[in-house]
């Protein structure tokens, strides 16, 4: 029996397909995935410990943990953390703490500019987290700008603007791995981690590195998709889940460009 976490960035779409064969638990993180505050001092250490300690309280002794975007942040941080609680985790869009602070210097401007200067910044924000180069093929990227557009058009946008900019601070608090990248004793779940082929929010070579630092590791992109790919490609990456989750074969998959299994325990070479 499977249950899984997720956090309000999946669609409801996701969530129904995944509920036709796992039980459901979805997470809302305020600040972060909700609106609130987090509590002064919080990283993402903290938040994992939290999600942790909620699995304890709902009962279960054993989960699946799903994030999407900064949400698999936190899954990661859980999985690393709390090895014998989680059973399997698929991050997508995920970093692996990897983050350049002046990004999130960045997009405060970019927020602050938002708030004072409306639309006409709407562009600057947009390119930030969508593929719009038009040599590239991203499914269903005309509906998600101008559902985005009509977002950030909001009265709310500047409050939800501003909870990328605490995701991206909190990336910045993350502590080292438990285990250095070449050793096989990483105490942590299987972990599939999941990035859209034209991702420029979190590029796949900076979710491939978070999968080649840990051993056991599956790295899955899939094709004609970028950061929203839970939204433009919401079967197939349900599919994906599905299978990782259920232990499943991976390969071949048609709406994938690239599947690459790490080993779980690295050979030494000898001299």
């Amino acid at each position: 029996m499977n249950s899984l976490l997720r956090s309000r960035g999946y669609t409801e779409a996701l969530a129904d397909g995944i509920a036709g064969w796992s039980h459901v638990v979805t997470v809302d993180i305020h600040g972060v995935s909700a609106p609130g505050e987090l509590p002064t001092g919080c990283s993402l250490d903290v938040l994992a410990d939290a999600l942790a300690h909620l699995v304890d309280e709902c009962g279960f002794t054993r989960v699946n943990a799903v994030g999407n975007s900064f949400t698999a942040d936190v899954a990661h941080r859980f999985a690393v953390r709390h090895p014998g609680v989680a059973g399997r985790a698929v991050l997508t869009g995920a970093t692996g703490g990897v983050c350049d602070p002046a990004a999130a210097r960045d997009l405060a401007e970019a927020v602050n500019r938002l708030e004072s200067e409306g639309s006409a910044v709407l562009d600057d924000v947009l390119h930030r987290v969508v593929c719009v180069d038009p040599s590239r093929t991203v499914l269903r990227r005309r509906a998600l700008v101008s559902t985005l557009t009509k977002r950030m058009k909001q009265p709310t946008a500047v409050a939800e603007m501003q909870m990328w900019v605490n995701c991206l601070t909190l990336l910045d608090s993350v502590t080292a791995d438990p285990a250095p990248a070449d050793d096989h004793r990483y105490p942590g779940p299987p972990l599939l981690v999941v990035v859209g082929e034209h991702d420029v929010a979190t590029p796949p070579a900076t979710c491939r590195a978070l999968a080649a630092r840990t051993p056991g590791a599956v790295f899955a992109v899939i094709k004609d998709a970028d950061h929203f790919v839970s939204i433009t490609r919401p079967s197939e990456h349900q599919d994906l889940i599905r299978r990782f989750l259920l232990e499943e074969f991976l390969d071949n998959l048609p709406y994938c460009a690239q599947v690459e299994h790490f080993p779980r325990q690295r050979t030494a070479v000898g001299s």
